[in-house]
């Protein structure tokens, strides 16, 4: 590469003749000459600029060649300037080791040849070349490194994106290098019941029905053959020994330096399980339309019923009789006979297309059919039309079911009212779903990047730190936490977390589902409160009330009793012969008897009767 400005080449002597001199010879060689008569007017012009060579006299007034190569280079500290002394006077090995001391590469002697100065110069020269070039080099090398480092640097960036992505993916996916599995995402670990730990490195075909085995390789090979292999169908078996359909789509690729087979394997076992579903249920029906006619029918040129089969009063209730001469539009649901009119339109063209509408039947209800039909052409002319009717009510309302059960989960989906976040180790949102912003009353997109610290108390801050140890250990978590939202308003959300790791098994952060339970939590300190009321009366109502009052669980054992009863049995056990306790249990045992029918009652307690009255009643 050429240099974009000529190399400073610096003369100091105090004569001028020889500064002329030296100018004559030089100026055959490409350089930008610089000229001084003394030492400090050199260091003066030469200031910042870097010098390929200086030719300096020894012999100066004031400041010698010597001082000024010391002084020159003490400003170059890592960039010293070579130096060729010119001296008049012949130097002894003293006097040149002294020059060499002080930055000296050679010595010329006055006079000196020309001739010889030129070439000095030139090697001189061509060194500071070669220097320059390697500086070139190194800059460019350093340039071309930190671009190699940027691009790794977005390498790794975009490898951490698509290994997140692959991660969190629906399908499993796994690659594998001469038959065994070196990657698999967690999806496809979950798939087979098992965990990554335990599948890395296991043969692929472990995990497959032998049945597909041979299958799978024939694909493999056709691959490698540089085939399009479309995606198929096999089955897996999970640890348990279970079967796991799955839709395959397979594609090469370098891993580590090694061909390698990318599997991408989708779950289909529930759309297999619907599938067979459905083959059972036309299989079923099936078996009705073959030993159940369709109705047969036809009709003229004005849409007139002329023919019809027995079958249709077991379809629709009407005997042939009933039908046989109406015009078949008397007998479909209002909203549908338009699109009738134009598929009988396309009948008078000649164009035959099946048709799903309403038909009344004799009971007065809908039943939703599909007819095939066929003109009758003659002499080139439409007069009317054969074909079959068979009712396909159940189909349609199964259809509709679907359809309204899709528009059910789509909806719920759309609208989940739980909040979804992902956390990093800083508790900084790094990912928040809609619910999670209405949660913590933010604008749509602005929780990302916020901290979940700007949100709750320090004594919060604490828990949540302490629930944040459980996730660097592995383990999930539900605990509910005080936040306030960023309008200032105090909520409560049930927080469930659980780890995220990468793909060392490192947690790197937090998947959080908020569930906000403000409400429930407003309800149970209401019903807390409400309940320490009732608590309160119901201790008022033992402690004043004047009247006996006791309280029995629901198998009529005694659970408490109040004052005012433990008083009346203080009162009346004297004077009734009993003792308290004899009284109390007296009472006790006919209210346990009369209680359980519902009704009010009185009980009556006898005076208790003494051994002594006893016996005089027996002598009376």
């Amino acid at each position: 590469m050429p240099m974009k400005h000529l190399p400073n080449l610096l003369i100091v002597d105090d004569t001028k003749e020889n500064l002329l001199f030296l100018e004559a010879v030089i100026k055959k060689i490409k350089v930008n000459l610089i000229q001084a008569l003394s030492g400090s007017e050199a260091l003066e012009k030469t200031r910042g600029i870097e010098l390929a060579l200086a030719i300096i006299d020894v012999q100066m007034p004031g400041m010698n060649g010597y001082e000024l190569a010391v002084k020159m280079n003490e400003e170059r500290s890592g960039n010293k300037v070579p130096v060729i002394f010119l001296t008049a006077n012949y130097s002894n090995e003293i006097e040149a080791f002294k020059g060499y001391s002080f930055g000296a590469v050679d010595y010329l002697f006055k006079p000196f040849n020309s001739h010889i100065l030129l070439c000095k110069i030139n090697v001189f020269l061509d060194l500071f070349n070669q220097k320059q070039a390697i500086i070139r080099n190194v800059v460019l090398l350093k340039k071309n490194t930190d671009e190699l480092n940027m691009i790794n640097d977005a390498l790794i960036k975009s490898e951490e994106k698509y290994r997140d992505l692959i991660e969190q993916a629906n399908d499993g996916i796994c690659i594998i290098q001469n038959g065994i599995i070196k990657y698999l995402n967690r999806r496809l670990a979950n798939m087979w019941s098992s965990t990554v730990e335990e599948i890395i490195d296991t043969p692929f075909s472990d995990y497959i029905d032998p049945g597909y085995q041979r299958e799978l390789a024939d694909r493999y090979k056709q691959r490698i053959a540089g085939r399009d292999i479309r995606a198929y169908e096999i089955t897996l078996i999970r640890k348990d020994g279970s079967k796991l359909y799955v839709e395959v789509n397979g594609t090469l690729i370098n891993y580590k330096g090694k061909p390698a087979d990318m599997i991408i394997a989708r779950d289909i076992t529930e759309r297999k399980q619907a599938e067979r579903e459905l083959r059972e249920s036309e299989e079923k029906y099936r078996n009705l339309v073959e030993n159940i006619s369709d109705v047969i029918y036809e009709i003229n040129s004005q849409g007139v019923i002329v023919y019809v089969s027995p079958i249709v009063k077991d379809v629709l209730g009407y005997d042939p009789a009933d039908v046989i001469g109406k015009n078949v539009m008397e007998l479909v649901h209002l909203d549908d006979r338009s699109r009738l009119i134009e598929r009988f339109s396309e009948l008078r063209e000649g164009i035959e297309n099946p048709l799903e509408y309403r038909f009344i039947d004799k009971s007065g209800g809908i039943r939703w059919v599909r007819t095939k039909t066929r003109p009758i052409m003659e002499n080139g002319s439409f007069s009317g039309a054969r074909g079959t009717l068979i009712d396909v009510t159940e189909r349609k309302q199964t259809e509709q079911a679907l359809k309204e059960s899709e528009e059910k989960y789509h909806l719920l989906i759309e609208n989940y009212g739980e909040g979804l976040g992902v956390v990093d180790l800083d508790e900084c949102f790094v990912f928040a779903n809609p619910a999670a912003e209405r949660i913590f009353g933010v604008p749509p997109g602005s929780l990302k990047g916020r901290n979940y610290k700007d949100f709750v108390s320090a004594e919060q801050i604490a828990m949540i730190l302490q629930e944040t140890k459980k996730r660097s250990m592995g383990r999930e978590s539900t605990y509910e936490i005080d936040f306030i939202t960023a309008n200032g308003e105090r909520r409560c959300s049930l927080v469930t977390a659980t780890p995220q790791f990468n793909d060392e098994g490192i947690v790197i952060g937090t998947y959080g589902i908020f569930r906000d339970i403000t409400e429930r939590k407003q309800a149970e300190e209401t019903l807390r409160r409400k309940d320490e009321h009732y608590k309160a009366i119901i201790e008022n109502i033992f402690k004043f009330i004047p009247e006996g009052v006791l309280v029995f669980t629901e198998s009529m054992s005694l659970l408490r009793q109040n004052k005012a009863f433990g008083d009346i049995i203080r009162k009346y056990a004297p004077v009734l012969g009993y003792t308290e306790e004899e009284l109390a249990q007296k009472i006790i045992e006919q209210l346990s008897s009369e209680i359980p029918s519902g009704e009010k009652t009185e009980i009556r307690i006898s005076r208790k009767v003494t051994a002594q009255q006893e016996r005089i009643t027996n002598k009376d």
